[in-house]
């Protein structure tokens, strides 16, 4: 197929499944045919860039979800191409999407400045704004945050609920820790880093995605707070 007619044929696709999907659940006609927009431009952005492997039952099984029970982050994820559609620097990786069923950005929009950002099937900074080569992350892009793409197909509208939910009660835990811990203040922790800990390191997807790369011990989580060195 050529780059455009797979790039209609998927926005037209995206946009039925969202659009029907929508109205199964009881939605109504206008509602159901805004949850029809972020997936038709999911598919346009997808179908041009080639990124669903149409071969392989991950591939349909990716597209499906990205149009339907995984719209919330892949609304996310259409904010983030077009943010990173805008920046000339982001870097388009081919070579870690074409097929892959995601979009790889080598720099981009990034929460953060050194880390990488995945919503929906787009990763963005995927080189934590170090400037080099995208094949020097490949454990990160495979592993980590590929696993988040994948996260946010399995659970849907879920994961971006645990994520504010988590969020907001790390704010808390982090901040009555750094108030009341003695060793906090002798060892001139910052609060910051101790809600960064609580609130992001220990989320349950982080977790799971820091221990698939590897990465989980030597991360900068503090240890007060961190999953499995817990101390007062």
């Amino acid at each position: 197929m050529t780059r455009a007619f797979e790039a209609l044929v998927t926005a037209a696709a995206g946009a039925a499944i969202a659009f029907f999907t929508a109205g199964a659940l009881g939605a109504a006609t206008p509602l159901a045919a805004a949850a029809a927009v972020p997936a038709g431009l999911n598919g346009l952005l997808g179908g041009a860039r080639r990124i669903y492997a149409w071969k392989t039952i991950g591939g349909w099984a990716a597209f499906v979800l990205d149009s339907s029970w995984a719209l919330i982050s892949t609304t996310l994820g259409v904010l983030v191409n077009g943010a990173n559609l805008l920046n000339r620097r982001s870097g388009f990786g081919p070579e870690f999407s074409e097929r892959r069923n995601r979009h790889v950005f080598a720099r981009g929009f990034a929460l953060k400045r050194g880390f990488a950002n995945t919503q929906g099937p787009v990763i963005s900074n995927a080189t934590c704004g170090r400037g080099d080569e995208l094949a020097n992350h490949r454990n990160l892009i495979e592993r980590h945050e590929g696993l988040h793409v994948w996260q946010q197909r399995w659970f849907g509208p879920l994961h971006p609920v645990v994520y504010v939910v988590w969020g907001l009660l790390g704010i808390i835990v982090g901040t009555v820790y750094g108030a009341f811990s003695r060793k906090r203040r002798v060892a001139k922790v910052r609060i910051g880093k101790l809600v960064e800990t609580a609130a992001y390191y220990d989320n349950p997807f982080e977790y799971w995605a820091y221990r698939n790369d590897g990465r989980w011990e030597a991360n900068s989580a503090q240890p007060a707070l961190k999953w499995g060195s817990f101390r007062w």
